[in-house]
């Protein structure tokens, strides 16, 4: 009989972000942008269907905090376009929507604001594109669910780091979380290209419609508010 002892089975390669118990979490965390930011392919294929919810979760609440920040530096040393429309009193009511305010409130309460925002939209992201996942028949082979869409949407929020890039930050992100989340629902849920193109799109087309008709509203409001006659009373 042999003596030699048997040879452990090599360890299955896993996202970093996932296996970063006992190692560094601020190298696993950047490892794994890097990973989706080159290789994304290859991120997915590490990244498993289950697992639970606070992995994905605190990851894409992390770079989306980043990309947020950056952000709203941005928008508060350069006086966006929206602000510039608004009159006096429109600014000093709503300043604080194109990143400045004239007391400096927002420096203060926009990071409270947006941990709380990005939890409650990672959420209802998720929901949002998992409905449309079934709708499109994307979900038929996968056994991962909503946890799978979930982990889709919080990954895919990787795109977010492309805010640091000025003026065009935000562009380069939109298209970079479509690459993402396509090749995500493909891999989390197993379907076809198609099926995962259809999913991400067409809940994208009609939150386009409703900003649209939002921003029309609000701007109307706007100069409203801001070219009222003063009151004679």
């Amino acid at each position: 009989m042999s003596n030699v002892p048997p040879v452990p089975p090599a360890p299955v390669p896993a996202l970093p972000w996932e296996s970063r118990s006992g190692r560094d979490p601020v190298g696993a965390f950047v490892e794994t942008v890097r990973l989706f930011a080159t290789n994304p392919d290859e991120a997915w294929r590490l990244t498993p269907e289950r697992g639970g919810l606070p992995a994905p979760l605190l990851y894409g609440l992390i770079v989306s905090l980043i990309g947020s920040l950056v952000s709203f530096v941005y928008r508060w040393l350069f006086v966006s376009p929206f602000a510039r429309m608004m009159s006096g009193p429109a600014f000093r009511r709503f300043g604080w929507l194109a990143g400045r305010h004239p007391r400096g409130c927002g420096i203060v309460f926009f990071p409270i604001g947006a941990t709380i925002g990005i939890l409650i939209g990672l959420f209802i992201g998720a929901a949002v594109l998992h409905l449309f996942v079934l709708l499109v028949g994307a979900a038929r082979t996968s056994a991962s669910g909503f946890e799978g869409t979930f982990r889709v949407v919080a990954y895919a929020s990787t795109a977010s780091v492309a805010q640091v890039i000025p003026f065009v930050g935000g562009l380069i992100a939109l298209v970079w979380w479509i690459v993402l989340a396509v090749k995500g629902i493909q891999r989390m849920h197993r379907t076809t290209s198609g099926r995962a193109v259809a999913a991400v799109l067409l809940p994208m087309a009609a939150v386009a419609v409703c900003v649209f008709i939002a921003m029309i509203v609000v701007v109307g409001l706007l100069f409203a508010v801001g070219h009222r006659p003063p009151s004679t009373l």
